[in-house]
Formats: structure tokens, C-alpha cells, sequence
């Protein structure tokens, strides 16, 4: 995963996406958050009406969620290939 968010930074969305689907949804999730939570720190907070702890705490489960789901695929694929 860590190869997949890095090569997303660099901007390289298809060798990112190849090394771990996974990586770039998170990756992208890091984006995102970063963004939101800047736009509501600079910002007037009447403007934004989801609270950063709610925006932040539903990219991290929906990121955890994910990589979990991904995990189950690839050991399921690797059992079922029989590889040890």
C-alpha cells in the first residue's frame, strides 16, 4: 500500500492502481481529508456544517473498511491457489 500511495503522489495513477487497488482509494481518502480539514480550518465555520472529528472519523473507517475487504480477496486467492 505504501508503494501505491507513493506513486499516487507522484502522480502516476495507473502504476499506482496496479501496485494496490486499496492504496489509491486511501490514498485518495488522505487527499480529500487533507483538503476538507483545511477548508474548515481557514474557512468560516457556519460554511461548513459537518464537524472535521465527523469528517475525519468517516474517511478512516471507510479506509479501514476497505483495506480490510481487499485483505480477505487477496489471503482468499492466495488459499485458494493453495499458496502457503
Amino acid at each position: 500500500m505504501t508503494t501505491a500511495i507513493s506513486l499516487l503522489a507522484h502522480g502516476d495513477l495507473v502504476a499506482a492502481w496496479q501496485a494496490n487497488q486499496a492504496g489509491v482509494f486511501v490514498g485518495l481518502a488522505g487527499f480529500i481529508a487533507t483538503i476538507w480539514l483545511t477548508l474548515i480550518a481557514v474557512g468560516p465555520t457556519s460554511r461548513w456544517s459537518v464537524p472535521a472529528e465527523n469528517v475525519a472519523l468517516s474517511l478512516t473507517v471507510a479506509s479501514v473498511a476497505l483495506v480490510m475487504v481487499r485483505y480477505v480477496f487477496v489471503v482468499g486467492a492466495a488459499i485458494a491457489t493453495g499458496l502457503p
